[in-house]
């Protein structure tokens, strides 16, 4: 898609059991304004952090990290996090930089703000 039309991304990384996770998705993600803004403006990756399958990015291959529980590529995207917390938000813009990380529940109000900003801002 970044070939197509250059645009910023934000990685959801969640868990299956994560039950703030699924309040975001379910109360957060499909409020109109926020959808507005995910499908208008951004790219939405929604990565679940214990997925077993590998995946392929920018040439090279992240899998599953037994010794932690969880994919390499969440533990990449969350950085240098001392511990793992769910649901976890990054923000990349179109040249792979980590604008924003953000753990833990966003409300909507938050989330808009952030968002607004990033898409605002040339970064």
């Amino acid at each position: 898609m970044q070939r197509i039309e250059k645009r910023k991304v934000v990685v959801f990384i969640y868990t299956d059991w994560c039950n703030y996770c699924k309040a975001m998705e379910q109360k957060v993600f499909k409020q109109a304004e926020i959808n507005k803004l995910l499908q208008n403006q951004y790219y939405l990756v929604v990565l679940n952090a214990e997925d077993k399958n590998p995946i392929c990015y920018h040439g090279q291959t992240f899998g599953y990290k037994n010794s932690k529980g969880v994919h390499e590529l969440a533990l990449s995207l969350m950085g240098k996090q001392k511990q793992l917390g769910f649901p976890f938000l990054a923000l990349i813009n179109a040249q792979d930089e980590v604008l924003y990380q953000q753990e833990g529940f966003i409300s909507v109000t938050a989330l808009k703000k952030v968002l607004v900003y990033f898409c605002t801002n040339e970064q």
